[in-house]
């Protein structure tokens, strides 16, 4: 028997094509930098450790600073600029931050730390977050499991409801599931 040959991804992708995911691709290193960090220079860091992958970094940096700079002359502003511009403003301005009775927050366990600053400085006397740690998947834009985790830490007077019963997955699924993280104490799923 031969080995199949490897099938490269990209093949049968046009410029177009091609050009739109890395935009894409770019776009989301360049949030994730900033939603981190809020400093593209970061990726500064890949250049001297890695010296075969400098020119690289190296270009990316230039391609950062220009994108960043060119929306600033054009005052244009994207999803991440519009987080860390109201966080901005409302440290600056506190008389700004308006008043909720009630916030909720949906997929609780994909936030950012600005997210959660932001939900800190809104401060709603009823915070009501849905989420699974389980489900953590958006650790490459910038969330952290750890924000679900210490919810009960974090909100001392929150009551907490665990959802085991699980409507997607059949019960092998599931069992496979929980032997594999039953280290981290979380109730088994049970399949309905």
């Amino acid at each position: 028997m031969f080995a199949q040959p490897r099938r490269d991804p990209e093949a049968g992708k046009d410029n177009k094509r091609l050009f739109f995911t890395f935009a894409y691709d770019f776009q989301s290193l360049l949030n994730k930098i900033r939603i981190t960090d809020n400093d593209p220079k970061l990726l500064k860091g890949l250049i001297k450790p890695n010296r075969q992958h400098a020119p690289l970094a190296h270009d990316l940096l230039e391609m950062a600073s220009n994108y960043l700079q060119l929306m600033k002359i054009q005052g244009l502003r994207d999803y991440t600029d519009q987080l860390l511009h109201t966080i901005e403003m409302y440290e600056q301005n506190k008389e700004l931050v308006p008043k909720y009775e009630h916030i909720l927050v949906d997929e609780y366990q994909d936030v950012n730390d600005h997210q959660v600053k932001l939900l800190k400085l809104l401060n709603p006397p009823n915070l009501f977050a849905v989420g699974d740690p389980r489900q953590s998947i958006y650790g490459w834009r910038g969330s952290r499991m750890s924000h679900i985790i210490e919810y009960a830490k974090d909100h001392e007077e929150a009551e907490i409801i665990q959802l085991t019963t699980n409507y997607r997955s059949t019960k092998e699924i599931l069992d496979i599931c929980n032997k594999t993280i039953k280290s981290t104490g979380y109730p088994d799923l049970k399949a309905a």
